[in-house]
Order: structure tokens, then sequence, then C-alpha cells
């Protein structure tokens, strides 16, 4: 390699831990490094003119003139890496990080007469590989256009976001998968993390972050969490705050020229509220496979999934995904799967001494905001809200709190249909398809949070209504009654009882909350395709009840 020349290529790795080992096994962490780095660069371009190597006390970079031997050699090396790992199992795996960059090289003799490098290429590259994980191969977006890796696309090629890497300067990062060497996409950690940069820096990483994601329209609830993190490190961040209140569909809805980052959960609220939702909730992070909360113990906050997945559990049985709502399930599942912007754990929210009626487990590295419940308290009922004031006054903090609870219960009672359809042992005899349509039937009363259900008589007949929470007492016109408290449906009693009018008072308790489907459909699954389990467990229902009225 002559000096002066600029090469096309830059391969920096640099080992993990480094400085955590002892002197001996730092010596024998970089002769092996340096031993799989000569069998990694292919044959024909492992030779002085063709490559240089400069060393660093954990690593070092090579310099080609061929752009596509760094990429061939990353790879090589990630595969000749896992091999040498294998063969060494009683022993701490050798671990490094990859990254790729090309960019004016200086190639000059050092203090010694050695040839040496400089220059921006080495630079950026070494910054680019200390942002990946072990065994993670980053690339700069340079890298991958003169290499034709944008057009690969996922899930070779996937993009990270601007990253911060020196003198102010951001640059473009893709994370590099080709045939199990790198780390997939699957097992990237996030989208954004934590930095450990000083203050100011990362305050400029994330602005930068939050800006690229508004402008180039990609996921707005992904702006709404840069600005989160950005509120964090700097609370009066009035930038920050603006682009959050900008999510207000109800105040930009008369402004044309104003762009609406729309999302289906921020949108629809007044400014305030949202802003009231980010200052309240706090990160929280999950590795993969461990438990978020556990079924059965209190639940006491709700979580917005910010990046990872996270999967439901009831009685250590994963529940059966029956919508293909991209906030709540990943539609190439069978099971229920919640992804980037899905609300979680929201049901403690609107029944007091709620227990958690799932067990929640990250299915992959897992970032969520935690918002406790205390900061969504119930309003008196002794104390109803004011109309709502225009949207471009100021609001008491009672109003963004109840505003927060209404779109959130819109979303409870949406989803506790699903959950009924899903894990309520009648229902669950039916095939996914009927059960689909059944859902699609339902509706949780009461219709508001709060309020208190009142039913004619003849709902007893025109419904089967499953309690949710609470009870529901039935009267009948012997004088007798029956008490259906959470799990309990009534309904199926009128396949023994026809008498429409066997029913004179229904009566559901204070803070009850139930399900209902119209009896046309249930009629329709009973003379219909509804499997004979089914029918027989609605008849064994219909004969308790008929013996509790004896």
């Amino acid at each position: 390699m002559n000096p002066g020349f600029t090469p096309k290529g830059v391969l920096t790795v640099d080992i993990v831990d480094f400085s955590l080992m002892k002197n001996q096994e730092q010596l024998e962490a970089v002769q092996s490094l340096i031993k799989i780095l000569q069998g990694a660069v292919p044959e024909a371009e492992n030779r002085p003119d063709r490559r240089l190597w400069s060393p660093s006390g954990d690593g070092g970079s090579l310099t080609f003139e061929d752009l596509f031997t760094a990429l061939e050699t990353a790879k090589n090396l990630s595969r000749w890496l896992n091999d040498y790992n294998t063969g060494r199992p009683d022993k701490p795996p050798l671990r490094i990080r990859t990254g790729l960059h090309c960019g004016t090289i200086t190639v000059r003799q050092d203090f010694d007469d050695r040839l040496n490098v400089w220059g921006e290429g080495i630079n950026i590259s070494a910054r680019v590989a200390g942002l990946a994980k072990p065994g993670q191969i980053l690339a700069s977006e340079d890298f991958c256009e003169r290499t034709d890796l944008l057009r690969v696309g996922k899930p070779e090629v996937t993009y990270l976001g601007r990253w911060w890497v020196k003198h102010n300067e951001f640059v473009p990062i893709y994370n590099l998968y080709f045939e199990g060497t790198g780390i997939p996409p699957s097992e990237v950690d996030v989208w954004f993390e934590p930095f450990s940069y000083p203050l100011r820096q990362a305050i400029e990483t994330y602005g930068a972050m939050m800006e690229e994601e508004r402008q180039r329209a990609r996921r707005p609830f992904r702006v709404a969490v840069l600005c989160k993190r950005l509120l964090d490190l700097q609370p009066g961040h009035a930038y920050a705050r603006d682009v959050l209140e900008s999510f207000s569909q109800t105040r930009h809805s008369d402004l044309s020229d104003v762009q609406n980052l729309y999302h289906w959960f921020l949108s629809p609220l007044l400014p305030n509220a949202i802003c009231y939702f980010f200052e309240n909730a706090t990160f929280q992070y999950y590795r993969k496979g461990e438990t978020i909360v556990t079924e059965g113990e209190d639940a006491d906050s709700l979580m917005m999934v910010v990046s990872g997945e996270v999967a439901p559990y009831i009685r250590g049985n994963p529940i059966p995904a029956l919508t293909k709502d991209k906030a709540e399930s990943h539609p190439n599942r069978q099971e229920l799967v919640f992804g980037e912007g899905a609300i979680i754990g929201e049901m403690g929210l609107f029944t007091e001494g709620q227990k958690r009626t799932a067990t929640l487990v990250a299915l992959k590295n897992s970032t969520v905001l935690e918002l406790k419940y205390r900061h969504l308290p119930k309003p008196p009922s002794s104390k109803p809200l004011s109309p709502k004031p225009p949207s471009d006054t100021f609001y008491p903090i009672d109003y963004a709190r109840q505003e927060i609870r209404n779109q959130i219960w819109g979303l409870h009672r949406r989803r506790t249909v699903q959950n009924q359809v899903q894990t309520h042992p009648l229902l669950q005899k039916l095939t996914p398809a009927r059960q689909i349509m059944l859902a699609d039937r339902g509706d949780l009363l009461p219709d508001t949070d709060g309020a208190l259900i009142k039913l004619p008589p003849e709902d007893g007949y025109k419904f089967w209504t499953f309690v949710v929470s609470g009870s529901l007492t039935a009267w009948t016109t012997n004088n007798k009654q029956l008490t259906y408290v959470a799990g309990e449906c009534l309904g199926p009693i009128r396949l023994v009882i026809p008498d429409k009018t066997l029913f004179t008072r229904l009566e559901c308790a204070p803070d009850t909350q139930i399900v209902r489907f119209p009896w046309g459909f249930i009629k329709e699954l009973l003379e219909g395709s509804a499997p004979e389990e089914f029918v027989k467990a609605a008849k064994d229902i219909a004969e308790r009840d008929r013996a509790r009225l004896s």
C-alpha cells in the first residue's frame, strides 16, 4: 500500500470488556484476534500492498484498497470467531464488535519508520465499531451506499438511525446480518438506548434522531419517545415539548399547514394530556425472556411498549391472537404479541384492588414506558368534569388525567371483549374463526369509566352476559334470584327455560364490568356449526342455573 493512497474501506474491530481482563488474558485475546483476522482476510487481498493493519490497545483497524474485501472480511471474521469460541467451551468466549466505513485515509511512516494510517476513515470506522454490541457488525451509510447494500434491505441490512460519533457529527448506521454473521435484527436490543455520553452530546444525539424520524415521516411514536428522552435529560427542552404537543389532532385539525404526527393513542389527546403522560412515565428495561409482571400479583401500573416484543400468558399458556391490529399483535404469529406502541397492563386501572390477569414476558430485549396508576386517579363521582375547554387554552391537571383515562378506557373495552373470547372456558370451545366473529359482535359495559350499569329485565334473554368484575343479580317472577360473579355467565338458562318474561329485574353492583353478546348470533352458533363440546357446556350452565331456582 503506497503512502498517501486513499483506500476504499476500513474495518475496525474492538475486543469487548478488554479492560476487565487480566494482563495475560489481554495478551491471549489480542493474539487470538490477530490470528483469526489473518484467516478472515480473503487470500487474494491478504498482501501488504492490498491491506494495512493499524493496531490499538484492544483491537485495531484494517484498511483495504477494495471496499468489498472489507465486507467479506467482516463476514469471515464473524464465522471464524464463532468456530473459535465453539472449540473452547470451557473458556470465556472472545467477543468483538465490528465497524465498517469508507473515507479519507492518509498513510505515513510513524515514529519507528513503519507505515501507519490516519484520517476520517479510521476515526469514523472506530466510532461505528464502538456503537456495536458484542458480535454485531455495523456499517455507515457511506459504506452501504458504495457497496449497494442499501438495495439488499431487511433483514440483511437494517437501518438503526443516526448516531453521534464525534465532533458534533451524526452518521446513519446500518446493522448487517448475512447467513448467520453478525446479529439478526430481531436481537438488536432497541432502536435507541440511554447513552453514556456527556449530557450535551446525548441531547444532541436524541435531538438529531428525533428530527430525522420526524422529517422522514417514519414512526410518530418514536418521535414521541425521543422527545421523552430529551425531556428526561433536559426538563426545560422547549422544542421537544413543542413536538410532543404537535401530536394533538384536536389542536391542529383546522391548520392545514401544520404537520400532524398521527398516532392512534396520542393524537386524540389535547397537548397538556400528551405532555402529562410522558412527564410522569418512566423507562423500564427487560432482557429477553425476563418476566415483566406475574399473573396474580397486585397491579399498580400500565405500560407502553417502546421497543421489542411482549407476550401475555395465562396459567402458563400463550393467548391466541384474534386481531391484526399492528399496535397490539404481530400479524404473522398465532399467539398474541404486543409490539411497539402497544399499551399493556391497563386492566387494573379500572378495577380497584385488581390483580394481574396475565403474566407478561419479554420475547426480545424490550423497553417500556411505565405509568403508575396513581398518576391517573379515578375522579370523585360527586365532582364531574367541566365541559372540554378550547384546545388553545390551559386546562386543569385533572382534565389531563381524565382525558388519558378515557382514551385508555376505549382500548380497555375492545381488549376486554377479546380477552373474554380468548380466555373464558366456555368460549374457548369455539373454533378460532367463530371466536373472531363473536368478538366483533361483543360489547363491554359500562360505556364510560366508572358509570353504573342499568339493564332492563329483558336483557337477561336478549344477551349472553359474562361478568368481568363485580356482580350481576337477576330476580325472577317467583321472587328467586341468581347472582353472577366474575367468570360466570347469564344467558344459557334460556336453553332450558324459554320463558322470555322469567326475569323481573337485573341489577349490577357498583364498579361492575360485563361483556355481552347478542342472543341472535349465539343462536346461530348453537343451531349451526358450533362444536358439540360448546353446546354441551352451555347446556350444563343452563341446568345448573335451573337447579339454583328450584
